[in-house]
């Protein structure tokens, strides 16, 4: 069994990393986020309550920070007083599929939640609303902080950061995690 925490994380997870409906993180896949995700019972607790609450508590925000750090070897984040978009279309995504049993189904509005609403000659349309704030570190000591692959990863995780996610690949690592339990 794979746990109930990491079980109920599997959605907001699934979305928050790259899905149909939401972009994923470059050059990231799933195998690596999800080792993070299968030892932090913080971040696990964070991907569960996405869709629950069209507002997102900061503790969330923080968590899914971390996280996304993490994946990526930085220690850490200079605009962390922003709400990232990812996190809004993430919770949003998650607050259809967490009802999706439902006949009263439960969808926040996507507009300010990772979306925008645009129309034109051919009517209304959604597109993604890719971010807020500056999309580069605005300081010199913020990129030095950040860690060099070579020195936080061992050679296992950097293949696998260069393997292409595919659906085979997700699953493998599931059944593992299953196996282990």
């Amino acid at each position: 069994m794979l746990g109930q925490d990491l079980a109920r994380s599997l959605s907001g997870f699934h979305s928050f990393t790259g899905c149909d409906q939401i972009p994923a993180f470059a050059g990231k896949g799933k195998l690596k986020p999800l080792r993070v995700l299968k030892s932090n019972p913080a971040i696990q607790k964070a991907f569960a309550s996405l869709g629950s609450s069209e507002m997102i508590s900061n503790d969330i925000i923080t968590e899914l920070d971390k996280f996304t750090c993490e994946i990526y070897g930085i220690k850490r984040n200079t605009n962390a007083d922003k709400q990232p978009t990812q996190i809004k279309r993430a919770n949003c995504l998650c607050s259809v599929w967490n009802h999706s049993y439902s006949f009263e189904s439960q969808m926040f509005s996507p507009v300010g939640n990772g979306w925008v609403l645009h129309s034109d000659e051919n009517g209304e349309r959604f597109s993604l609303h890719w971010f807020d704030g500056d999309t580069e570190p605005t300081n010199l000591d913020d990129i030095l902080e950040m860690q060099h692959p070579e020195e936080t990863s061992n050679e296992e995780d950097y293949e696998n950061e260069q393997e292409v996610d595919n659906d085979s690949e997700e699953e493998e690592a599931i059944n593992e995690m299953a196996e282990e339990d």
